[in-house]
């Protein structure tokens, strides 16, 4: 959502379309704990307009972080 600049209200009103009927603040709190579903996951990105999840990011992201724990 960051790296696309969606708010949480936006992303509601866009999921909302899709008979999804969470708040900003439901969504916010789902998001936060990490309490959803892949499935959830897979609806988000479709609603942002994306067609495609790229991971080689964040392996990338991870190595690093082990790295710097390693030193």
């Amino acid at each position: 959502m960051k790296r696309h600049d969606f708010t949480y209200a936006e992303l509601a009103a866009l999921l909302k379309r899709d008979g999804d009927y969470a708040t900003a603040d439901s969504l916010m709190t789902r998001v936060n704990r990490g309490t959803f579903t892949f499935a959830f996951f897979i609806q988000v990105v479709t609603a942002m307009g994306g067609d495609a999840v790229h991971l080689a990011h964040l392996r990338r992201a991870r190595d690093e972080k082990e790295r710097r724990r390693e030193r």
